[in-house]
């Protein structure tokens, strides 16, 4: 009887162990549940925004006499010195009716190539155009500085009318049948349109701007090699009204252009005088160019004045003065990590745990930058033993160590 009630009480007891490891690990796991995350390349940029101006050789367009006219180039496109760039016409109807010729004709050339290029069509690639061109047309409604509206609208309507005709089994009939009336509708234009008479030429050969701001001739190339900080403050100082008042427009004479601006020392301390660097428009234009730094000033109450040298996208850039710009100090790359991922290790090594096979597997890892809520880790992508993209990195979970089963 007694050996009964030991045998029953062994068991009671194992059963209570057994029990009570099960809430334990129960408790452990719902007290610090498992949390991972994936290791993602990533790139992070230390920047400053700066605000400057554009230095170029240019020369003002002299403004027509007639207060009616046409222009017949775009911003930014080159021209030859001579070229007649703007008509004028004797009444507003007349300038009118000029218009639709054009636009007649413009229709009249983008239904021909739509026909003639229906059997040789790339369907996908059509897509993507109709869709780029759709975002640059949006894109430049607020920023016409940037883009040639005209020439997306055009290039839009080309695709569009290539694709309705590929898709549709009378394409090539209805296509047909809309070129005569075209025909028709221009042969009716033309013979209400007047000429009009040559306005405004081109002094000289370059890029064409139809905006004329008073820096023409005053914002040289020259001028960017000697100006200084406190005359940089002052800018607006030697801007010439008169000059904006009767100007057409403005040709950028040289294929250099100079961007200046003031930027704290702290940071103007990480460029270096003859060295490359990448500069962000954020303002009328919004892209990317690299630049060289031409000049870094000495510092003035905190700040540095600095000076870039381009030769790149001068017809985007040929309209642009006053501009807001991102500077890039440098970039990191590597792996992103949540922080409170970072361990150290029973040896004192720095890494993460990474979840392999149901295992915390520690790996040694090096910080390259700092963010809000991550560090950008190192990666070597010939390192076995390192991090690499889509491991499964253990975030939060207590007493971890190498090998030990987490799930």
């Amino acid at each position: 009887m007694k050996r009964n009630s030991l045998v029953s009480g062994l068991v009671l007891l194992l059963i209570l162990m057994v029990v009570g490891y099960m809430a334990y690990y129960i408790y452990v796991a719902f007290s610090s549940p498992l949390k991972t995350a994936e290791a993602v390349l990533y790139t992070a940029e230390e920047i400053v925004s700066v605000k400057g101006y554009f230095f170029r050789d240019e020369i003002p367009v002299p403004m027509g006499k007639s207060p009616i006219q046409k222009l017949l180039v775009s911003n930014g496109e080159k021209v030859h010195k001579g070229q007649v760039l703007s008509v004028s016409y004797d009444s507003e109807e007349e300038m009118k009716v000029a218009r639709q010729l054009e636009q007649t004709e413009q229709l009249i050339s983008l239904l021909k190539e739509a026909v003639d290029e229906r059997d040789s069509l790339d369907i996908s690639q059509v897509d993507r155009n109709i869709t780029d061109h759709l975002v640059n047309l949006v894109y430049g409604v607020e920023q016409s500085k940037s883009v040639d509206i005209n020439h997306e609208a055009n290039k839009l309507k080309s695709y569009v009318f290539k694709r309705g005709i590929a898709f549709s089994n009378s394409g090539s009939e209805q296509a047909s049948a809309e070129l005569s009336k075209l025909s028709a509708e221009k042969r009716r234009l033309s013979a209400m349109a007047g000429n009009g008479a040559a306005s405004v030429k081109s002094p000289q050969s370059g890029y064409f701007s139809a905006t004329a701001d008073g820096f023409e001739g005053v914002l040289t190339i020259e001028k960017s090699e000697s100006i200084t900080l406190s005359e940089f403050n002052n800018l607006e100082s030697l801007r010439r009204t008169d000059i904006a008042r009767s100007s057409y427009g403005r040709l950028g004479t040289g294929f250099e252009w100079r961007f200046a601006t003031s930027v704290p020392y702290v940071y103007a301390k990480m460029l270096t005088e003859g060295g490359r660097a990448t500069v962000r428009f954020t303002g009328d234009y919004i892209g990317e160019v690299r630049v060289t730094v031409k000049r870094i000033d000495p510092p003035e109450n905190g700040t540095c004045l600095v000076v870039f040298s381009g030769t790149t996208n001068v017809s985007e850039l040929v309209g642009l003065r006053y501009q807001s710009a991102d500077i890039v100090l440098s970039k990191y790359e590597g792996i992103r990590i949540p922080k409170q991922a970072l361990r150290i290790n029973e040896e004192g090594k720095t890494g993460v745990y990474c979840l392999v096979a149901l295992q915390a597997k520690f790996v040694e890892t090096e910080q390259i930058y700092e963010l809000d809520h991550h560090y950008i880790v190192r990666y070597d992508p010939n390192d076995t033993e390192g991090l690499r993209p889509g491991e499964e990195i253990i975030v939060s979970s207590k007493n971890l160590y190498d090998g030990k089963i987490v799930q």
